[in-house]
């Protein structure tokens, strides 16, 4: 046996399969495709724009080639109709082209062996599923969901943490947490999120989105050439136009007015939750729990 560290942009490393019917490259690493037998093993989760993670998302775009992963990533951006691809959410399997296109992608090059954990409503492991194949992965995203999924009502405030270190150690973590319970709250309504971000942002990639001139000129140049970090930033963007975010964070308040956050002080967000009257909820850990797919319309 040997260890091979994984380089997405080495192009000698990979072997062309062939495309996906919407266009994504299949570039699957010589020694995986020469292995004689390939397990994975990894807990299911959710993921904000692919529907779940974790499962076959181990292979591709765990071990992608990073034009091919940037393809894929590209689907969460509607160029008809400008916006972001309304199938592709959190929880969501059926309809979302970019679920559909890894659905795809899998049978080029798929695990012999899937061993899924099942995180129960705390985040620990409480059951492990083993199997392969497309069934057997949303079988193991619906016991993950079955935990980790809420029913609940528009709110006009949501007050969230991460869940506590590492899920909030930069900006980038943390922003699962903030795109989840961004969907408990009403148009208009307001999110404050604890999240520390000791290590600030996380990517150097991130920020500079703020600085294209708004949602439009953005998204002309992801649209143009899909790059790392470009769709969170839409996303936070897309965000704030709907809700207003403030955040309780290590971050500088120049970086949280760059994303068009608040920051706020512990003293102030306890006095933003005393002085409250209207509707709220309480989500300690919103990097697991997220809001049932079917209570979310199209933007």
């Amino acid at each position: 046996a040997r260890w091979v560290h994984h380089a997405c942009d080495a192009p000698t490393d990979f072997v062309d399969l062939g495309r996906t019917r919407k266009g994504t490259p299949v570039r699957v690493p010589g020694h995986l495709i020469a292995s004689g037998c390939r397990i994975t093993f990894g807990a299911i989760s959710h993921h904000y724009f692919a529907g779940f993670g974790g499962g076959r998302k181990l292979i591709f775009p765990g071990l992608g080639e990073r034009e091919a992963i940037y393809a894929n990533h590209s689907l969460f951006l509607d160029r008809e109709q400008r916006r972001l691809t309304s199938g592709c959410r959190c929880g969501q399997l059926n309809g979302n082209p970019l679920a559909e296109d890894l659905t795809e992608y899998e049978t080029f090059c798929p695990a012999h062996m899937a061993v899924h954990a099942i995180l129960d409503s705390r985040g620990r492991v409480c059951d492990l599923l083993v199997g392969s194949g497309r069934d057997h992965f949303e079988q193991a995203c619906a016991r993950h969901a079955a935990h980790c999924q809420k029913h609940a009502g528009d709110y006009d405030l949501v007050l969230a943490a991460c869940g506590g270190f590492p899920k909030d150690i930069n900006f980038i973590q943390s922003h699962k947490a903030v795109h989840n319970a961004a969907d408990f709250v009403r148009d208009g309504g307001r999110l404050i999120v604890l999240a520390r971000c000791a290590e600030g942002i996380g990517s150097e990639t991130f920020l500079p989105w703020f600085a294209m001139g708004g949602w439009d000129a953005a998204f002309d140049r992801l649209a143009a050439q899909y790059a790392g970090n470009g769709g969170t930033a839409l996303a936070m963007m897309e965000k704030c136009r709907r809700i207003r975010i403030s955040l309780v964070t290590d971050l500088d308040t120049d970086l949280t007015d760059q994303m068009g956050v608040k920051r706020l002080s512990l003293t102030r967000a306890r006095q933003a939750v005393a002085d409250h009257r209207g509707t709220m909820a309480v989500i300690p850990n919103a990097s697991l729990l997220v809001r049932a797919p079917e209570h979310l319309t199209a933007a």
